[in-house]
């Protein structure tokens, strides 16, 4: 399912969100595609330009890249990004004593491990949920490189716009169509 990685450059544009618009964006997102969203508008997703055919090749941590020839059956990341395109993932990182919020409670399968990150990453924890992805938009080098060497991993950056933020973490996971459907479906 994952060829070597290669390295490759990627640059990235910078926009002014704040983490707290970042969160209450992601939880509506995630709030609205729980509802199945009833927009009056077409609700057709546009056709992805990101990928093509039955595979995706994505730039991961550290100049690697990454190529995908079918969705990653285990994938840890972000809880709201991730129920955003219908992805339950294996293991979401959850900080101090925070638990689950209720709407995140409803997209969760009871396999879905979260890890605590109290002192620091528990980088333990993640490895024992055994992704086959780990999608991650923070950390240092140190971190990206410890994370990679678990797992396949691909730095979303959430300094994004928030719809861009939704269409690069759907890349990897084969969810375009979902990424652009839930854009569609955010009050504008």
């Amino acid at each position: 399912m994952l060829r070597a990685p290669h390295a490759i450059t990627q640059r990235f544009t910078v926009d002014n969100v704040t983490r707290r618009q970042f969160i209450v964006g992601g939880t509506t997102l995630a709030a609205l595609i729980a509802a199945d969203c009833d927009n009056d508008e077409s609700t057709d997703p546009a056709p992805s330009t990101t990928a093509g055919g039955d595979t995706r090749t994505v730039s991961g941590v550290l100049g690697t890249t990454y190529t995908f020839d079918a969705p990653p059956a285990r994938v840890f990341g972000g809880l709201d990004v991730l129920a955003s395109l219908g992805v339950v993932p294996v293991g979401s990182e959850l900080h101090s004593s925070a638990e689950w919020a209720p709407y995140q409670q409803a997209v969760l399968d009871p396999t879905t491990t979260p890890v605590r990150h109290t002192d620091g990453p528990n980088f333990e924890a993640i490895a024992a949920t055994r992704p086959d992805l780990i999608l991650t938009a923070f950390g240092d080098e140190s971190y990206h490189r410890t994370l990679a060497d678990i797992a396949a991993t691909v730095f979303i950056d959430n300094t994004k716009p928030w719809r861009d933020v939704i269409r690069d973490a759907a890349v990897p996971v084969f969810r375009e169509a979902q990424a652009e459907l839930a854009i569609v479906c955010l009050p504008r």
